[in-house]
């Protein structure tokens, strides 16, 4: 979703009775890889945390805190571990995110759900 955003786009519905060959686009090979799509999802996190109404003492201090709290650093080490590390975890800290697994995600010292950053419990009021 993330490499088609720049486009305007109009998507319209056709049996497949009317396309001559339906399977051919959805066979094809994509050229890109991993690092390209690494690429492009840190230029659209940088995006968003450059747009967040945060002044930077405010956003290091959300790195520095989400590296010192416990339960954050067993989440980032299960997103880094993949989604199968959840299950063998006995964190119930951690078992809380797993119906959101596929929404986080770690960067630049920080974690986030989506476009949010995920605050730390003790920067919590």
């Amino acid at each position: 979703m993330i490499q088609i955003q720049p486009y305007n786009l109009t998507v319209r519905y056709s049996p497949g009775s009317d396309i001559p060959l339906p399977d051919t686009l959805s066979r094809l090979h994509l050229f890109d890889t991993d690092e390209m799509l690494q690429a492009d999802i840190e230029v659209f996190v940088h995006t968003i945390i450059n747009r967040l109404p945060i002044s930077h003492p405010k956003l290091q201090e959300i790195k520095d805190k989400t590296k010192s709290d416990v339960h954050l650093k067993q989440l980032k080490t299960t997103l880094k571990e993949g989604r199968t590390s959840l299950r063998n975890r006995r964190h119930p800290e951690i078992r809380l995110y797993r119906n959101i697994m596929h929404e986080l995600s770690a960067f630049d010292g920080m974690l986030l759900k989506g476009p949010q950053i995920i605050i730390p419990v003790c920067l919590l009021k």
